[in-house]
């Protein structure tokens, strides 16, 4: 073979493996950040539009993408708006456990202090719903009870009874007068002597 042909050869074989040559892999780094950044942006969209339901999701698969303090924050306000108050908070917190000095901590403390009030006014709130609930229910089973069936009076409380022992009783006086005489009628006239 010739030079140039060698050359050629050399030339080929060069622009051959540079074309075929693995272009470089992103870091995982890299490409977890890619990710997460895409779930934030769909996130956000959701967010705006009022979706509270599915940004949480993007945000979630966002902080799962990258562990980011700040995902944390949205996901909490997502939390807040779908009302549910109590993981809202522990997002708040863990939040607030991650960024310790975070510029916006008096804003996010001042959240959860408002969100805890809210929680403890509706359990309040609750409690008595239930004790209400109750009070009503006990009025209503009262109400279907029957009515209790008027006991009789005793025996020595009935009028026959009553009516029976004042005729015995005036009976026994009448006889116990008549056994206590002597068979002699009574008079005003003293007693007269006949033996004389």
């Amino acid at each position: 073979m010739t030079r140039v042909a060698i050359a050629v050869l050399a030339l080929a074989l060069a622009a051959g493996t540079a074309v075929a040559a693995p272009k470089p892999k992103p870091s995982p780094a890299t490409g977890a950040r890619a990710e997460a950044r895409a779930h934030h942006a769909r996130a956000e969209k959701l967010y705006a539009l009022g979706r509270f339901d599915e940004a949480l999701v993007a945000y979630q698969a966002a902080y799962e993408a990258e562990a980011l303090p700040g995902f944390l924050l949205n996901i909490a306000q997502c939390y807040r708006n779908l009302d549910r108050l109590e993981e809202a908070v522990f997002t708040f917190r863990k939040y607030l456990q991650l960024r310790p000095d975070a510029r916006d901590r008096a804003d996010v403390e001042e959240l959860i202090t408002t969100l805890e009030a809210e929680q403890a006014r509706r359990a309040d709130a609750a409690a008595e719903d239930a004790r209400r609930a109750a009070e009503v229910k006990a009025r209503a089973d009262r109400a279907l009870q029957p009515a209790p069936t008027p006991r009789s009076p005793p025996v020595y409380r009935r009028w026959w009874f009553i009516t029976g022992g004042v005729v015995m009783t005036g009976a026994a006086v009448g006889l116990a007068i008549a056994a206590t005489r002597d068979g002699l009628p009574d008079s005003d006239l003293g007693v007269v002597d006949f033996t004389r």
